[in-house]
C-alpha cells in the first residue's frame, strides 16, 4: 500500500474520530444543557465556529503522528511533492465530494422551507460536510488503486 493510500485511510479514521468525539462532547456530556438551546442560532454558530479550529489542530496532530509511525515502521518518507497524477486525483476527488456537500446544503434549506426546525439546516450542513469529506477520501483511495 502506497503512502498516499495510507494517508487517505488515516484521514477517514481521523475525521470520524474527531467528528464523533466532538458530537459526544457537545451532545453527550453536555447534552442536558445544550439540547435546550438546540433551536438557538447562536448555539449553532458557536458549535460550528468552534469545530473549525478543533478539526484543523487535530488533523495536523494526527498527520504528524502518522508520519512518525510510518517512518518508524516502514522507513518510508512522505514524498513532499505532488506530481500531475496526484493533483488530478485531488481535483476529481474534491469535485465528487463537493457534490455531496452541495446536495446536503440544499437539502438543509429545503427542510427549512418545509417548516422543519432550524437545527435541521445545521445538522444537514454538518452531516453533509463529514460525508463529503469521507466520500472525497474514498474517491482518492479508489483513484490511487485504479490508477485513473
Amino acid at each position: 500500500m502506497s503512502i498516499q493510500e495510507k494517508k487517505v485511510l488515516v484521514n477517514i479514521f481521523g475525521s470520524l474520530l474527531i467528528f464523533g468525539s466532538y458530537c459526544y462532547y457537545v451532545f453527550g456530556l453536555n447534552g442536558e444543557e445544550n439540547l435546550a438551546e438546540v433551536n438557538d442560532i447562536k448555539f449553532w454558530a458557536f458549535i460550528i465556529l468552534s469545530y473549525i479550529p478543533i478539526i484543523i489542530v487535530a488533523k495536523v496532530i494526527i498527520y504528524i503522528v502518522f508520519l512518525m509511525i510510518n517512518k518508524a515502521v516502514t522507513d518510508e518518507d512522505d514524498p513532499g511533492f505532488e506530481d500531475e497524477f496526484d493533483k488530478l486525483i485531488q481535483l476529481k476527488a474534491e469535485r465528487n465530494g463537493n457534490f455531496i456537500f452541495y446536495f446536503g446544503f440544499i437539502a438543509g434549506f429545503a427542510f427549512i422551507a418545509l417548516d422543519y426546525p432550524l437545527w435541521t439546516l445545521f445538522a444537514c450542513m454538518a452531516g453533509s460536510g463529514l460525508i463529503s469529506e469521507i466520500t472525497s477520501e474514498l474517491w482518492k483511495f479508489y483513484f490511487y488503486r485504479k490508477g485513473i
